[in-house]
């Protein structure tokens, strides 16, 4: 008799609990960015974006720029958050490494690699032109803006063996979908390259008690991977680019000559 209603009240508490929110819970990053609201013109300005062309020289220097909306919090980005207007610039790399910038410095026809800290970023995004301005500062001839846009649910699988077991059985699954977009433009004309996206997606077993680092572990994982996908994208697009670029300079050097 008193197995069965110690049962009981075992079993009452693990419903309280569950019931009451006692699971894990953890605040997923804001959203990426909408780089497209930096690029929006007016029907009378087309023309003159139609008009643009490169201006980059080769080798160029690239000035690299992450960007997310202005709601953005991550625990590894805290203090590396820098509010412009609509906008974030996350100035910690967290899923960044150090051989990422030194892996696409060794690319051809790129002289330097960069990344703009808070005493030059503008006082106010609002278009791609003030970002450009920035990277000027440094000397930039290419600017490659990014952004991470993760998203994030967990499903209980056996929620009748959670209650009994309290929520310790790992039985939730995670679920992380992470989506790099990247564009590369002119630092002086505004002229667009191209753009880049890359897409991982990760499930992770584990219990309703798990804390906040276990899903901020796997968020990391899942954008440094997806992180890795978009720099192999870049490097594809960058092959193309440069070949182009490098045949106009010199179809312009010979015309110079004559």
């Amino acid at each position: 008799m008193k197995k069965a209603v110690q049962l009981s009240y075992v079993c009452m508490i693990g419903i309280m609990l569950m019931c009451t929110g006692c699971s894990m819970k953890y605040i997923t990053p804001g959203a990426g960015a909408d780089v497209s609201e930096l690029f929006e013109v007016a029907d009378e300005d087309m023309q003159e974006i139609v008009a643009r062309q490169p201006a980059s020289p080769l080798p160029a220097n690239l000035v690299m720029i992450r960007l997310q909306d202005d709601n953005y919090w991550s625990y590894t980005c805290e203090g590396g958050r820098v509010c412009r207007g609509a906008y974030s610039v996350i100035t910690t790399r967290d899923i960044e490494k150090d051989e990422d910038f030194q892996r696409i410095q060794n690319l051809s026809q790129i002289a330097q690699v960069g990344m703009l800290n808070r005493l030059l970023l503008p006082h106010n995004i609002v278009s791609d032109k003030d970002l450009r301005l920035s990277a000027a500062k440094l000397r930039a001839d290419m600017l490659f803006l990014y952004t991470v846009d993760t998203k994030y649910w967990s499903e209980d699988n056996a929620k009748p063996l959670s209650v009994v077991t309290l929520g310790f059985a790992p039985s939730v699954n995670l679920h992380m979908v992470s989506t790099l977009s990247g564009v590369l433009c002119d630092v002086r004309t505004g002229y667009v390259y191209g753009a880049v996206e890359a897409t991982e997606k990760q499930k992770q077993l584990t219990s309703w008690w798990a804390n906040s680092d276990t899903a901020d572990q796997a968020r990391l994982r899942v954008e440094r991977i997806a992180f890795e996908k978009m720099l192999n994208e870049f490097e594809k697009l960058w092959i193309g680019v440069a070949a182009e670029r490098a045949a106009v300079l010199s179809t312009q050097a010979a015309a110079e000559r004559f």
